[in-house]
């Protein structure tokens, strides 16, 4: 790889930096030769984000070459880091490599770096170029790895996150339509006197809806996600005088703790082939009226049950809860991200949890941790892996000194992960 080179290059006459330039040299001086291509783009048709350095957001793609010491599966990996000012930068994972999918535009930024609380400052460009420094000579190795291990110890690890309010492509979602349902509907409020687009997607691991932005539709606002595993769906099918149509109230119930909330969503399938919706401003309507509508939908579509998309949506989701067999894994992580920020100072996402539900996830972080070091000690030829051994203790101290600052110093707890951490120091001195 050669060197790097001095990447700013300063516009003196406008006091700006040039973004092309910097893009050109970081996928020049970063790319290395059969393990890992970078390009990157100015992304110009993201202004519907409304930032004002929108002409400074960019995207650069990382393509890694299979079966190197960068990336251990069988398959190229594709991921794009998208860099919006003012925002926290957006990796996405552009294809499939294992199983379940990890292409269905999660973030997996807080995978690839332990600046956890980098903000993209399109005129702090020494900032960028050391975090894709940090990405593409560290990163991205150690996520793939994580990934390729967990199958090892038969572990499932949530990586990678949804945010509430953010504006996403909705083309990102249907690239891989193979593994990702999409559906355009009319949620109804007020008993049917509004109606309003949405867009919903059902993912191997998420449902997700979406609100479409106005001066662009194929762009859309986040507005609710829940896992599959922890929800159950009930359903009634009913027909919404107001609106004219067939509809089906979704509840889903969050069944991961007791008397877990339940949300409820009210909504028809857009149908293009027939004619907009138009919602009655009367208050009251006659049972009979009601029959009548009904039988004119029915006649409106002779050769389709009126129901029929629905039982298909429920069938739809049903598979999606079974596709993924949670019961044969040995441990499930659903908060990940202490597994990379063991030095990183912010730690937002577990500072605004519980103390309850922090030591869950930290308890089962040290429990992956340990697994994947004791995996490796069993190896015949572990010295091999003496760097992956060397990550795995730095991250069992980080848990265990997290943990203990949890419990009472006589109490068993306490010691339990005091003498797990006096243990795994000592080792690291040994194995210097």
């Amino acid at each position: 790889m050669k060197d790097n080179k001095k990447i700013i290059t300063p516009d003196k006459k406008k006091n700006k930096i040039d973004i092309s330039l910097f893009i050109e040299n970081i996928s020049k001086n970063l790319s290395i030769d059969k393990k890992i291509k970078i390009s990157g783009k100015i992304l110009h048709y993201l202004s519907i984000k409304k930032n004002e350095n929108y002409e400074k957001n960019i995207n650069f793609t990382f393509y890694i070459f299979k079966e190197t010491d960068m990336n251990p599966f069988i398959s190229d990996v594709i991921i794009d880091l998208e860099l919006i000012p003012e925002e926290i930068p957006y990796a996405r994972i552009r294809s499939d490599f294992t199983l379940p999918s990890l292409y269905d535009n999660r973030n997996y930024f807080f995978c690839l770096t332990n600046e956890h609380e980098f903000i993209y400052n399109p005129e702090e460009i020494d900032a960028l170029e050391k975090l894709m420094n940090e990405i593409s000579k560290k990163g991205i190795e150690n996520f793939l790895f994580c990934i390729k291990e967990n199958l090892q110890i038969n572990t499932f690890i949530f990586y990678g996150e949804y945010k509430l309010q953010y504006v996403y492509n909705m083309n990102d979602f249907l690239e891989n339509s193979k593994l990702i349902k999409f559906y355009r509907i009319n949620q109804i409020f007020d008993k049917g006197k509004e109606i309003e687009e949405r867009y919903l997607i059902i993912t191997q691991l998420y449902i997700l809806v979406f609100k479409p932005m106005e001066e662009d539709k194929s762009f859309a606002k986040l507005i609710f996600f829940k896992m599959l595993k922890n929800v159950s769906f009930n359903y009634k099918k009913t027909f919404n005088k107001k609106s004219n149509c067939v509809s089906l109230i979704l509840y889903i119930q969050d069944v991961k703790t007791p008397n877990g909330k339940t949300y409820e969503i009210e909504f028809s399938f857009i149908d293009r082939s027939r004619p907009p919706v138009v919602v009655s401003n009367d208050e009251e309507e006659e049972e009979d009226d009601k029959e009548t509508k009904e039988e004119n939908v029915i006649k409106e579509n002779k050769e389709e049950d009126p129901y029929d998309k629905y039982y298909l949506f429920e069938e739809e989701i049903e598979k999606k809860q079974k596709e993924i067999n949670f019961s044969k894994y040995k441990l499930i992580v659903e908060n990940y991200t202490a597994l990379f920020n063991h030095r990183s100072s912010g730690e937002k996402k577990l500072k605004d949890m519980d103390a309850k539900n922090r030591i869950i996830d930290y308890e089962k972080g040290f429990q992956h941790c340990e697994k994947m070091y004791n995996y490796y000690e069993s190896l015949k030829d572990n010295k091999k892996y003496k760097k992956r051994m060397d990550y795995y203790i730095v991250n069992i101290n980080f848990f265990c000194a997290e943990l203990m600052g949890f419990f009472d110093l006589e109490k068993a707890n306490f010691q339990f992960y005091f003498d797990k951490m006096k243990y795994y120091l000592n080792l690291n001195e040994k194995n210097q």
